[in-house]
């Protein structure tokens, strides 16, 4: 009995000794765990990744603001200084057609011939015309010289029977002669008379002729300076030395005025935008403003400043002078930037965007000098710095440079550049 009682006594406390043993293995893992859970990230960080965090060096700069320029963008449309639509002056066929559309021709190049058959006709007629009336003033001519000779014949006579009648009068008034003959006398000085008026009549009439033969010669002359500046016209050269943007004829149409067979420009292109009124005064006449043609970048100088303002926009039209040989072409878009003061922004290095479709982003250090890839809206580049408008703040610390080889959650060790 006694050996019975001891012995469940020893199995008794060798169970409560296992599970005493039991409790300690227990607290001892939570304690672990504890431990572990009390592991800071950075910590806990590095012994995850362990062996396969890589490092690499590159220059690290802090996101800060700065005084950048402050623009205003206005975007506009590109034309020539010069322009022309050429039409004929004349109703004509069109015979020959020499240039293409994009061709640049030099000022006086034969551009478009009219057929001139029918202005040839015209110009022979009025020079027909023009040689008879020639010759009908020649004969007018000679019978006014026989009227003017034979006036001076009537004039002579009747001043010799006026003054034999003056005589015979006298003669007869002291009884000297007799009546018939102071008849006779009187009757002479009467038809000389006469004669003289039909002679002065004579040389009015042939005067007459004179001046309608006259004015038919200045209606045939003119027909014939018509003809010939008709001919002129039938040649239609280039006004200027240019760029033809628009063909509209070829050979067998019919010209006439006021239908455009071509467009010609001159190769001398400025940019046209519309300037908000309450920025047109900082806008000045000389003053050199960048622009953007595509992706070119040119600089302009603003060379008119429309006085009058659009009443629907409430806008200024302000032109820009394009430098020559720039590529511009009439009716290409185009955007101009107006500096118009300075502003704080934050911003960064243009070296260090990088672009993934649509998307810039720029690698910043986390507190592990890990590199995290951060997507940002930029704004206006003012030289080599670019405006962040969102996605970083002032004072973050990013990688100021492109480091072909940095990927995200590289270890970056800050170097100088």
């Amino acid at each position: 009995m006694m050996l019975k009682v001891l012995r469940d006594n020893f199995v008794n406390s060798k169970s409560a000794a296992f599970a005493e043993i039991k409790l300690i293995a227990c607290l001892a893992g939570v304690f672990i765990l504890s431990l572990q859970g009390c592991t800071s990230p950075r910590e806990q960080k590095e012994k995850e990744l362990g062996q396969t965090i890589q490092t690499i060096q590159a220059p690290v700069i802090i996101a800060k603001t700065s005084s950048i320029s402050d623009n205003y963008e206005a975007s506009g449309t590109v034309a020539s200084k010069v322009s022309a639509n050429i039409s004929s002056k004349v109703i004509g066929v069109v015979k020959t057609v020499s240039f293409e559309a994009g061709d640049s021709v030099v000022a006086g190049k034969l551009l478009v011939e009219i057929d001139q058959a029918e202005t040839l006709a015209n110009l022979r007629r009025s020079k027909s015309k023009l040689l008879e009336a020639r010759k009908e003033l020649e004969e007018v001519e000679s019978d006014t010289k026989v009227a003017q000779f034979a006036r001076t014949s009537a004039e002579s006579r009747k001043t010799l029977e006026d003054q034999t009648f003056r005589r015979y009068k006298e003669l007869m008034d002291r009884q000297s002669i007799s009546p018939q003959e102071f008849d006779d006398a009187s009757s002479k000085s009467k038809t000389a008379t006469a004669e003289l008026e039909k002679a002065e009549q004579a040389v009015k009439s042939a005067q007459a002729h004179r001046e309608v033969i006259l004015a038919k010669i200045d209606e045939s002359e003119a027909g014939v300076s018509e003809a010939q500046s008709q001919l002129g016209y039938l040649l239609i050269r280039a006004p200027f030395s240019g760029l033809v943007t628009q063909k509209s004829a070829n050979a067998g149409d019919l010209a006439a005025p006021g239908t455009v067979l071509l467009k010609l420009e001159k190769e001398d292109y400025r940019l046209e935008v519309p300037i908000d009124e309450s920025v047109i005064p900082q806008v000045a006449l000389g003053e050199h403003v960048p622009v953007s043609l595509g992706s070119k970048q040119l600089q302009s100088t603003v060379a008119e400043i429309v006085p009058k303002a659009d009443p629907q926009s409430r806008s200024f039209t302000v032109k820009l002078d394009l430098p020559d040989h720039c590529g511009a072409r009439s009716g290409m878009y185009g955007k101009a930037s107006f500096p118009i003061g300075q502003r704080q922004s934050l911003t960064v290095p243009a070296k260090c965007l990088l672009e993934t479709g649509q998307l810039s982003y720029v690698f910043v250090l986390d507190d592990a000098n890990l590199a995290r890839m951060q997507v940002v809206k930029t704004g206006r580049v003012d030289g080599e710095k670019v405006e962040i408008l969102s996605g970083l703040s002032s004072g973050d610390r990013i990688v100021s440079i492109r480091v072909p080889a940095l990927t995200e959650g590289m270890k970056v060790e800050s170097r100088n550049e």
